[in-house]
């Protein structure tokens, strides 16, 4: 009897066995089937996956590096007002100088290290020409060429001077980009070009040189790898290498199969395609043309498969094992139902719920929610974003505030500071950015969010744990710095600059915090004592006016010829680009005003025998700005009256006659000065001492002439541009545009659609 129990109670223990298993496998057939399905699809996942990464890598680097090229518009713009720069010029220009050696000097000492602040820029050159020699000025450098030598030698390369200095001396530069080889074919020497917009003249020129850094190519393009593995270039539009990087085991590029890739690219639509074995990826930079391409191996994409289907598998067999095991328990026991528990099981599935209608996409989602927390990818989520918001880049749109809530950076609201750190001879220090990075964190008291730019230069956010108060949060920071900088260089004998912003809230300020960094690296007087810097070290900043000589012709020029809403618009113009576009101080402001009534007393002395005029000239009015519009307006109508009806020397009159002549027949493409003598029936010499007095050739003001009618006759939308060349005087539209670039320093289409938008 005891026998049929306990083989009852073993039955009955068998039969509920049986009847939890069944129920586990009907719950957990969807997981399976999922494990199963996910196991034949990773091939694709796997591979879209590792292709976005690759794709976003990419792209980050183009924007990057599009992001330091642009920053080097600025260089002209601020080498334009180099006083020291400006004096040098002024000796070049004299018809038998070839340069004061010593007034070269004190202008290349006083070119700024650009190399500090953008680490694209290698070194920097001036170069001033002549028809027989040249000078190239660079930082700390000044060196004389002749037409006698065969070679100037540029770097690592000789170039034939002749060629080369004509070159120079022909063009006109505009953010223009130059290879020349170097004797390394993939890593060439790169160049950016732009005149000195404000010291161009006949038969001189001077162009500023820019060579770019290769180190920070490389940098840029060793960060588009897979897990070690990729090959990574720079093409131009004319398909010239700009930069070449490849890691260990990866693909060897060729002439051969570079003109292939080529070729492939142009036939894809999608940026993406396959090639021996490689998985290609390309961009472009709608800067400058330039193409990024990267080579990943499919033998990178094939680990990572075999990867997951590894983990797929032994996922698997745990969740059948460890259910098994719960239904042994349960039938021992016969405790908790079987939901609760397979209820506690599936919910590790945060993406992983069925729907029929979604075809399988639940899964995409599954296995992107895992690469996501990748910390590798997590990292470079996290740099994508502190870069668009240091750079100011589309924060405000919705693609970005959705890569904003999945990166690790929270402000919250909560004051930050910006630090921008500089290492002195990083090449040759042992202090590498990452360990930095760890220091910086362990002894900071709060998040640290750091962007690493390149070997030598770093930025980072720091947030405190807690909200103090605003007074004592840049102080810590001071001190926290100060302290790490002395370790540091006791330690390694290394020096390290740190560059810190105001105090800031929010995230669209974090752009305006890194500007100020920036702007406190590029002033600040920087001591070898010395490790932290803020705004209060910044030098009381004083730019100077910008008055050049061409203005000063201009202006009396149109005192004299000119019409009243002329010399308004030209002294709102003035007025704009000195009291509203540059920072100066009340001294210089005066200095300014007080210049142009000495540039008009000056060139309008010859008018002093009339009395009015006299007695306007002599006159010193108040130092505003107001009174100079008053007196300039009142001493052109005396001029012009005097000149109309009271002219008593015949020089007055012909320079009169000339001016007027030039104003009515600009559109005679055979006006030349050997034609306008005929017609006027004034001699050469005569006519030449004129010019000479003005100070500026007969074809320097045909052509601004010209161009200053071109310029009214452009905003007609009914005239092409060939027409409006004829108009005013020119034999073909080349030669229109040509001239219209030199003197504008844009072209005719450019001026166009600025002044379409001003006017939209």
């Amino acid at each position: 009897m005891k026998i049929i129990k306990k083989f009852q109670e073993s039955d009955g223990r068998r039969g509920f066995f049986l009847k939890y298993f069944t129920s586990f496998l009907i719950i957990f057939l969807i997981p399976l089937f999922l494990a199963f399905f996910t196991y034949n699809t990773a091939a694709d996942i796997i591979s879209a996956q590792c292709n976005n990464q690759v794709r976003n890598m990419l792209q980050q680097t183009k924007d990057i590096t599009d992001s330091r090229l642009k920053e080097l518009k600025s260089i002209p713009l601020t080498l334009d007002k180099n006083e020291y720069i400006m004096k040098f010029h002024q000796e070049w220009i004299q018809t038998n100088s070839t340069g004061n050696i010593f007034t070269a000097y004190k202008a290349s000492h006083s070119i700024p290290k650009y190399d500090i602040i953008n680490s694209s820029v290698e070194n920097i050159r001036l170069f001033f020409g002549k028809p027989a020699c040249c000078f190239i000025i660079g930082v700390d450098n000044a060196v004389r060429y002749t037409q006698d030598l065969s070679n100037l030698y540029w770097d690592d390369t000789a170039i034939n001077y002749a060629s080369f200095n004509q070159y120079l001396q022909d063009s006109h530069f505009y953010e223009q980009f130059m290879t020349i080889p170097s004797t390394d074919p993939y890593k060439p020497n790169i160049y950016f070009l732009s005149n000195l917009n404000s010291f161009q003249q006949n038969g001189y020129t001077s162009v500023i040189v820019i060579k770019l850094s290769n180190q920070f190519f490389t940098d840029m393009l060793q960060n588009i790898t897979l897990d070690g593995c990729g090959t990574s270039f720079i093409l131009t539009e004319e398909n010239d290498i700009i930069s070449y990087y490849q890691e260990n085991n990866s693909f060897n590029l060729t002439e051969e199969n570079l003109s292939e890739i080529i070729e492939l690219s142009l036939q894809e639509n999608d940026g993406s395609f396959q090639y021996d074995n490689n998985q290609v990826n390309i961009t472009r930079s709608a800067f400058n043309g330039w193409t990024y391409y990267s080579l990943i191996p499919q033998s990178v994409i094939i680990k990572d498969l075999t990867a997951m289907r590894r983990l797929i598998i032994l996922v698997t067999l745990l969740v059948i094992i460890v259910g098994i095991f719960c239904c042994y328990i349960l039938t021992k026991r016969n405790s908790k139902p079987l939901k609760n528990i397979i209820n506690e099981l599936t919910s590790i599935y945060e993406y992983g719920y069925f729907d029929s209608t979604d075809h399988f996409k639940f899964l995409e989602n599954a296995v992107s929610a895992l690469i996501d927390r990748n910390s590798s990818y997590q990292q470079m989520l996290d740099d994508e974003v502190l870069r668009k918001l240091l750079l100011g880049e589309h924060t405000r749109h919705d693609e970005f505030q959705k890569q904003l809530s999945k990166s690790t950076i929270l402000l919250n609201e909560k004051p930050y500071i910006t630090v921008y750190l500089h290492i002195h001879n990083a090449k040759e220090s042992e202090v590498p950015l990452q360990t930095l990075i760890k220091r910086l964190k362990s002894e900071f008291s709060g998040q640290i969010y750091p962007l690493i730019i390149d070997e030598s230069n770093m930025v980072f956010l720091a947030v405190p744990e807690a909200c103090p108060a605003d007074s004592t949060f840049p102080i810590y920071m001071k001190e926290l710095l100060k302290n790490l900088g002395n370790v540091i260089m006791q330690e390694t004998n290394c020096h390290i600059d740190f560059f810190l912003s105001e105090l800031m809230l929010n995230y669209e300020n974090v752009h305006k915090s890194y500007e100020q960094c920036k702007r406190i690296a590029h002033n600040v007087y920087k001591k070898s004592d010395l490790f932290v810097y803020s705004l209060e070290d910044l030098p009381p900043f004083q730019q100077i006016y910008h008055y050049t000589i061409d203005q000063e012709i201009k202006l009396v020029q149109l005192i004299q010829h000119g019409c009243t809403e002329k010399l308004k618009d030209f002294l709102d113009e003035l007025y704009k680009e000195n009291f509203e576009t540059l920072i100066l101080s009340e001294g210089m402001k005066s200095d300014l005003i007080a210049a142009i009534q000495k540039s008009v007393q000056r060139n309008l002395s010859v008018y002093q025998s009339d009395n009015r005029i006299g007695r306007l000239l002599e006159y010193n009015y108040d130092n505003t700005i107001e009174s100079l519009y008053i007196w300039l307006f009142e001493l052109k109508e005396a001029i012009q009256n005097y000149v109309t009806f009271t002219a008593k020397t015949e020089a007055e009159k012909i320079n009169y006659t000339i001016i007027d002549y030039i104003q009515k027949n600009y559109g005679n493409c055979n006006l030349n000065l050997s034609y306008m003598c005929r017609e006027l029936k004034i001699s050469e010499q005569a006519m030449s001492k004129f010019f000479q007095e003005l100070g500026c050739s007969f074809s320097a003001i045909l052509e601004k002439v010209r161009i200053e009618a071109a310029c009214e006759m452009l905003s007609d939308k009914s005239l092409t541009i060939k027409a409006i060349s004829e108009k005013v005087g020119y034999s073909s539209d080349v030669s229109f545009r040509r001239a219209f670039k030199r003197v504008l320093g844009i072209s005719p289409s450019e001026f166009i659609k600025k002044n379409s938008i001003q006017s939209e």
